[in-house]
């Protein structure tokens, strides 16, 4: 897949890649190749890294705390391990 943009960029030593391809890929690579003003190029292979564009869904909801008819909290398990730092409460709505 080539990067729209990711060529003729400054030499500043870096390239914010922010989209990513809506496909699951795996393995996938990053290939760079740097080309000097005089034509000189070296180029780099990254590891094998997973591309997965699919999200998690919710698996089941237990509720804890649950003491004089009163819910103290939710544990949402998901299909995937998700990073907990991602989530964020307003992003949940309940209903009886």
């Amino acid at each position: 897949m080539l990067i729209p943009g990711a060529s003729a960029l400054p030499n500043n030593g870096s390239f914010d890649w922010t989209s990513l391809p809506s496909i699951d890929v795996s393995p996938s690579r990053i290939r760079l190749t740097i080309t000097d003003n005089l034509g000189n190029s070296t180029g780099s292979i990254s590891p094998d890294f997973v591309i997965d564009s699919t999200p998690p869904t919710i698996v089941s909801v237990e509720t804890v705390g649950d003491t004089l008819g009163q819910i103290g909290g939710y544990i949402v398990n998901f299909s995937e391990p998700v990073n907990a730092a991602s989530l964020n409460i307003n992003d949940f709505t309940s209903s009886l």
